[in-house]
């Protein structure tokens, strides 16, 4: 075993951060590399952790990658770094680390970092506060919570996750039992937003104060204003990412009264001026009258090769060729330019070349950008030898119609409706899906579902155990590839299953700027906004067929799996519905055989 003087030292000061544009494990004090004196191995490598406002993070004894993980968030609280940065620079410390102190102390110190809550109360140090986090009922996704959790650990507070699908009440519950100073609600559908609104209401009801944190891509701050902060007469804070989550909290703790005043100032200004931005919609019978009409005479309705359900094969090498990098590197706050790295294969000197042309300012996250693609590689190389047939992918192409704003599949022994939306705003054309639809004679539409599968989501779950970097890599990677697969199973469809496109030549580029006929709108986006409407899709697909169950709420689990529909006309595309008027919703919810308030979990006001 090593003595403390093998070891580098983490020294933080106010210069102390030049390691984070190299990547190297050690702290750099005014630019000179320097190891541990004879003193500060005795002590064991006393360091202090000190954030720009002054608050105290902890003092003591701590593991090396426990220090520099407090190091990573302080800074990343502070200077509002991108979320996930540090787990990629704990990656490079623990690569390092592993070279230099070999196996056994390498483990040792992953044993100190897992333990970091339990370090910290050993050695007296206060938590910084509790906070309760989980994604409410009937959500799946967790890899926004994931990246909180660990960052709001790293940062001194002691963190209860409890995972997925969590009712209002347990929440409430738990954060009651355990005394939490703040509870934290995550989502991604749209029925999470009521469900965030369901735990605001629940609290207000028990007449409790604590402060609600709410983030996750179905969240906005104007959302959070218009439409949760009215249930809970207390804090509703919207948190865009991990990031500013620590530096909210810090203020709520250090003046409650002032915090609170100032987002309840900030929440009334947003619901202001959002309805002033509302603009009168037209009746929904004008709407109609706007409706796109092809001419259904001269439109030549092309057959499917094969009608009914097809399972297709697609393995994880040849998704790998259809991934939209400009939609990964956002999710570790790099830029989406960054992507064109993904086109320079195999030349050092090409890449090179690349990271000397970016900007002075941006050279430090291209740099980063090349070594998170490096390691996503790796990460794929891994999935296409392990697990290279775990993408599951079904279409079924049926005879269909429209009636109204409706999409009738003529399924096998009975029909299936989908009831579709209308946009009421005031243009020369008012569209609906419905509008791409014969209304009569014979046309055919498609539905489909993808997943990553099982054996990813396997190893992602090993990681979660082990190595928050790597649980987070193959998480992203896993969501990119449910989607690269379906821009090939979409490929597939248009020149070979339905054949529509049997000529079709385009580039990688092309197809993932959707440069061919037809369209494929997932339930929850802005032409299908309804998330009920996966139920219809699943009841035409079968989801089990390909291993994908849904929740109540309409959430797919594996967490990535994408479904949809599959439009052949040539004129389709895709638009936003938008704001939807009062008669549109009496009718919609006739047509869906709901009430307008159940319509309210699906289609907020």
């Amino acid at each position: 075993m090593k003595a403390a003087r093998d070891y580098p030292i983490l020294t933080v000061t106010a210069k102390g951060t030049r390691w984070l544009e190299s990547g190297h494990p050690w702290v750099y004090d005014s630019d000179v590399a320097r190891e541990p004196d004879e003193s500060e191995c005795e002590n064991g490598a006393l360091v202090d952790v000190v954030s720009e406002k002054g608050k105290y993070l902890g003092t003591g004894f701590l593991s090396r990658l426990s220090k520099l993980r407090v190091l990573i968030v302080s800074r990343n609280a502070n200077d509002r770094f991108d979320r996930a940065f540090w787990a990629r620079r704990v990656q490079y410390a623990w690569d390092y680390r592993k070279t230099v102190m070999g196996e056994e102390d390498y483990a040792l110190l992953r044993i100190g970092d897992t333990n970091f809550e339990r370090e910290q109360l050993q050695s007296g140090r206060k938590s910084a506060g509790k906070i309760v986090i989980a994604t409410v009922k009937g959500d799946v996704h967790d890899i926004g919570k994931n990246i909180v959790g660990v960052v709001m650990r790293c940062n001194g507070y002691e963190v209860i996750d409890m995972g997925v699908m969590v009712p209002a009440e347990e929440i409430i519950d738990t954060a009651v039992r355990e005394h939490a100073d703040y509870i934290g609600l995550s989502g991604l559908i749209t029925p999470s937003l009521e469900e965030m609104c369901n735990v605001a209401r629940l609290m207000n009801e028990r007449g409790l104060s604590i402060p609600i944190l709410v983030g996750g891509a179905t969240a906005s701050a104007v959302h959070t204003a218009v439409k949760i902060a009215p249930c809970y007469d207390h804090i509703v804070a919207y948190t865009r990412d991990a990031a500013v989550m620590p530096s909210i909290m810090q203020e709520i703790a250090s003046d409650p009264a002032e915090a609170e005043r100032r987002i309840k100032a900030e929440q009334e200004s947003q619901r202001s001026a959002y309805a002033e931005s509302q603009k009168p919609l037209l009746p929904l019978e004008e709407a109609r009258r706007r409706a796109f009409m092809p001419d259904w005479e001269a439109y030549d309705t092309p057959v499917p090769s094969a009608i009914g359900a097809t399972d297709v094969e697609i393995t994880v090498e040849e998704a790998i060729e259809y991934i939209n990098w400009r939609a990964f590197f956002p999710v570790w706050q790099l830029e989406a330019s960054f992507a064109e790295l993904a086109e320079i294969h195999g030349c050092d000197h090409c890449r090179a070349q690349w990271l000397a042309g970016q900007k002075q300012d941006s050279r430090k996250k291209a740099s980063e950008a090349m070594q998170l693609l490096k390691e996503a590689q790796v990460a794929l190389a891994r999935l296409v030898r392990d697990v290279n047939n775990s993408i599951r992918a079904r279409v079924v192409l049926l005879p269909a119609n429209s009636a109204g704003d409706n999409i009738i599949f003529h399924a096998e022994g009975s029909d299936v409706v989908l009831p579709l939306l209308r946009q009421q705003k005031d243009g020369e054309e008012c569209l609906s899906l419905s509008d791409f639809v014969k209304p009569c004679g014979t046309d055919y539409v498609g539905a489909f579902a993808v997943t990553a599968g099982r054996g990813i989501e396997e190893i992602i779950s090993g990681y979660q155990q082990t190595d928050d970097f790597k649980a987070l890599l193959y998480q992203s990677l896993s969501d990119r590839l449910a989607e690269a697969a379906v821009e090939l199973l979409h490929a597939r469809v248009r020149r070979d299953i339905w054949g529509y496109a049997p000529d079709e030549r385009i580039d990688r580029q092309r197809a993932l700027r959707a440069q061919y006929r037809g369209i494929r709108p997932a339930a929850g986006y802005p032409s299908l906004p309804d998330q009920s409407a996966i139920f219809a899709i699943e009841k035409i697909v079968g989801f089990a067929n390909v291993g994908i169950a849904v929740t109540p709420n309409g959430a797919m689990s594996p967490a990535s799996s994408v479904s949809g529909l599959m439009i052949a006309h040539p004129a389709s595309r895709y638009f936003m519905i938008g704001a939807i008027a009062p008669d549109q919703r009496r009718d919609y919810a006739a047509r869906r055989g709901i009430t307008e308030e159940e319509l309210s979990k699906w289609l907020p006001k």
